[in-house]
């Protein structure tokens, strides 16, 4: 995701909780008390070139390592990037061996389920920053690719209980949709696109990512959310980004952002589920994926993420297992699954 894909705070525990107790009254819910025992209920996976040359005993090493950590739900970033295809397509361009159906295999022989990611505009931070009608031409032609491989895609997934439904790749920021000419044009394509993917499929449910940048207007973000929430009914999971692994927000940042945009989903009656960042970025930039770079964040770290989120989310999604917290990878990612599942799987957290 964009934000992942650090600013260290100096709070203490007890403040923590003092800002969470006045992040609730702000939102008028109980429950955005922080809680201890919180855990990841599942991971982000981002398919790239390389998993096109996986075997299956290689996906299986994974799902042993998201069963180890619990873990029972799966999103699907991307099944299309650019014109690739990680599916045997008839649209695309397929890998020697599109890894999806082996994933869509073992996650239901684990009883998870699994929202399937549909077309990645490589270069969507480059085109939203274009004038309106040029974003209304991308979006377009993003909307189109998207519509085609859910189309392929929905005789594969029709039959599988695994399959939660479809997810959107567009991520929304706070920052570029502030212009009501933009927004309108944002409006438009997700209202196309959620209702003609209604007609694929009827009973899939839809999602949505987005993060905030340090120093977001709340209440801005919260008239984004729930005005984009409001024109596209159809969107009914929202996941969002806590930003905290690349520095986009900071942890005494957290609460009130997420408490925001949990009063917009709420207002819509949405789903809200928060994607913890688990990683600590070293180099680059999030949307320079050439030159980002990233390190496993401390359990430490995580283990505040996951108490600020948990009071806002109705589950919490890593991103992500297989880059930074998986049992057979390097020694640091394999050091963080052995500490998550030992302190917080077999005990609490």
């Amino acid at each position: 995701m964009q934000s992942s894909m650090v600013r260290r705070s100096s709070w203490t525990m007890k403040s923590l909780a003092f800002v969470m107790a006045a992040s609730g009254l702000l939102s008028g819910c109980a429950s955005t008390e922080p809680r201890t025992g919180a855990r990841l209920s599942g991971t982000v996976i981002q398919f790239k070139p390389a998993h096109n040359l996986w075997v299956r005993s290689d996906w299986a090493k994974l799902f042993r390592s998201l069963r180890a950590l619990g873990m029972t739900q799966i999103v699907v970033q991307w099944t299309v990037s650019g014109k690739a295809a990680y599916y045997p397509s008839r649209q695309f361009r397929s890998g020697p061996m599109p890894p999806l159906g082996a994933l869509l295999d073992l996650a239901e022989e684990s009883g998870m389920r699994v929202l399937i990611g549909l077309a990645h505009e490589p270069n969507y931070w480059a085109q939203i920053g274009e004038d309106p009608a040029q974003v209304e031409r991308h979006f377009r032609d993003l909307r189109s690719r998207s519509l085609q491989a859910a189309r392929e895609l929905a005789p594969l997934v029709a039959r599988r209980k695994t399959f939660e439904g479809w997810y959107l790749s567009e991520e929304i920021d706070d920052l570029n949709w502030r212009d009501p000419a933009r927004r309108a044009v944002l409006t438009t394509h997700l209202r196309a696109l959620t209702s003609e993917l209604r007609t694929v499929d009827a009973r899939a449910r839809i999602a949505i990512s987005g993060f905030a940048n340090a120093g977001t207007d709340l209440a801005s973000l919260e008239a984004l959310w729930a005005s984009l929430l409001g024109d596209a009914p159809e969107l009914g999971i929202v996941l969002f980004q806590d930003g905290v692994g690349v520095g986009k927000l900071s942890l005494d940042e957290l609460a009130p952002v997420l408490g925001a945009v949990k009063r917009a989903a709420d207002g819509r009656a949405r789903e809200l589920r928060v994607v913890v960042e688990v990683f600590r970025q070293t180099a680059g930039a999030p949307i320079d994926q050439q030159h980002f770079a990233a390190e496993p964040a401390s359990l430490n770290r995580i283990r505040r993420q996951m108490a600020i989120a948990s009071g806002f989310s109705s589950s919490l999604l890593a991103f992500s297992v297989p880059d930074y917290m998986r049992a057979e990878g390097p020694p640091p990612m394999a050091q963080l699954f052995e500490q998550y599942r030992r302190e917080c799987v077999s005990s609490d957290c």
